[in-house]
């Protein structure tokens, strides 16, 4: 009679489990074939990876190896600016780390609502229980008892209410460490571009320098051979040309540093070589230069991510002290439960409870634990203040360094512009002169030498400017695809789409 109990038993939980189990298995399956990525095939032939191409890949997949170093991939800016988007993994995480805190946000909402349990309780009890005096008696009970219960607690304080609210600030102050990470990532995915740009001229004028160097030293040599001159000047050329072969060396290094660079920050295969665009390298003003330096620091006070990110990590900080004192209330816990108890299934009979339970923390740690919480929240909160404080200074020193560094390569440009055009005529000038036998060598390298140094000056003075200026956009919090391609038009233009 036991074992055919047992077996009404198991078959009843059959028919009631084995539906669910079997619908979750179904959804668990249909979530993952969902989730496959779409197969991405290229045929190894197709070498030429169009812009359009590239921008529309997904992040993984975008020329993720799909180069070697003997292949050179064309880039502009406007491409770096997408790859950094799509495939930095520090935006990435930053962006996970949102979600994170939304879960979390989630999980205190969650906590507002009452628990609801069922349970199933089958037990069997065989021994002796005592009657009267010395008496006992044998006896064999099955119990089953299926039943659910509903229990909620209450803080009249206002714990939840508190928590809540603080987790919903940390879910805006995380959205704002997005924001603040994206536009650093930006801003040095474009400084590692004019890096390589800088890099690749660099690059080209060693090289012209070295042609110069190697075509002065065969011009050297022919005077040796015909009688009309030394071995000194034959001498010092070789030099030169060895001087300008190392220049040309470290210039190619230079590439390979700055490339290496940029390919990280992208999230690239080391193997892409990647090839600048020459255009690129010409004065792109981001700003009016003209602007005074105290509308600029105003404009980052109330636009930098950093300060709205600490406002609200102060807020939460302020929200969390504030539940922690409201845990001196003390809380209600309320309880419902309904059951049915019996030994057989058609002998159950129903069982019902229900109650409040009043308990209190204040007594924890004989009264301190309370207070020692809140002043710990309430010193993070003075933290907080000084951090934001420091923060507000910083942000000043960055936006006039950064303004004073464009006003400095501004003019630098202008001087070196003109200091490579006087070395380019005085080279000619010099070259005509020791052809026509009225020069010396030394007028030549010296002039060689001053045109090797005018040319790189001009590159070095171009691409520091537009640093600079990428960096006076991000002391302003105003960095995006759209102002780092078009320029801030208006101070107090509304937010960019792109953040």
């Amino acid at each position: 009679m036991l074992l055919s109990q047992r077996d009404r038993v198991f078959r009843r939980l059959c028919l009631v489990v084995m539906p669910w189990v079997l619908w979750c298995a179904g959804a668990v399956a249909l979530a993952q074939y969902a989730a496959q990525p779409a197969s991405v095939s290229s045929s190894s032939s197709d070498k030429a990876v169009s812009e359009k191409t590239v921008l529309n890949r997904q992040p993984d997949i975008v020329l993720q190896g799909t180069l070697l170093k003997t292949e050179s991939f064309p880039i502009d800016l406007k491409t770096v600016l997408q790859l950094t988007e799509d495939q930095n993994l520090l935006i990435a995480r930053q962006r996970l780390g949102t979600k994170i805190e939304k879960s979390r946000f989630y999980q205190d909402l969650a906590g507002f609502l009452p628990d609801f349990k069922g349970f199933y309780d089958h037990r069997r009890f065989q021994g002796v229980v005592q009657l009267f005096g010395n008496q006992t008696l044998a006896i064999r009970q099955t119990v089953i008892e299926p039943g659910m219960s509903l229990s909620h607690r209450l803080y009249p304080g206002g714990k939840r209410i508190f928590d809540a609210l603080a987790s919903r600030r940390r879910v805006n102050a995380s959205q704002s460490l997005v924001k603040e990470t994206y536009q650093q990532q930006l801003a040095r995915a474009v400084e590692g571009y004019y890096d390589l740009l800088g890099a690749q001229y660099l690059e080209e004028f060693a090289r012209k320098s070295l042609a110069e160097a190697e075509a002065q030293m065969a011009v050297d040599e022919a005077r040796l051979k015909a009688g009309v001159g030394t071995r000194l000047e034959v001498m010092l050329s070789k030099t030169a040309e060895a001087k300008r072969r190392r220049e040309w060396i470290d210039a190619n290094n230079g590439i390979v540093k700055a490339e290496q660079a940029l390919l990280n920050r992208l999230n690239l295969d080391v193997n892409i070589h990647l090839l600048a665009e020459p255009s690129d390298a010409t004065i792109h003003r981001l700003l009016a230069s003209d602007l005074p330096s105290e509308t600029l620091i105003a404009q980052a006070l109330k636009k930098h991510p950093a300060l709205h990110r600490l406002r609200q990590e102060l807020k939460s900080m302020k929200w969390e002290s504030r539940s922690v004192l409201s845990e001196m209330v003390p809380s209600v816990d309320l309880n419902a439960a309904m059951s049915y108890r019996g030994p057989h299934f058609n002998q159950l009979g129903l069982n019902r409870s229900g109650g409040f339970s009043v308990q209190t923390s204040f007594g924890d740690g004989l009264g301190l634990a309370i207070p020692t919480r809140w002043l710990e929240k309430h010193r993070l909160v003075k933290q907080k203040l000084l951090e934001q404080q420091a923060q507000i200074r910083d942000i000043e020193s960055a936006v006039i360094n950064a303004h004073l560094d464009s006003q400095s390569f501004e003019q630098a440009i202008t001087a070196s512009k003109e200091e490579k055009s006087a070395a380019e005529e005085s080279l000619r000038l010099s070259l005509g002169r020791y052809k026509a036998g009225v020069g010396i060598q030394l007028n030549v390298l010296k002039a060689e030498a001053s045109l090797s140094s005018a040319r790189s000056a001009w590159v070095q003075s171009v691409i520091d400017f537009n640093k600079a200026q990428i960096q006076l956009l991000e002391a302003l919090g105003e960095v995006s695809k759209k102002t780092l391609l078009q320029g801030l038009e208006r101070l107090d233009g509304d937010k960019s789409s792109d953040d």
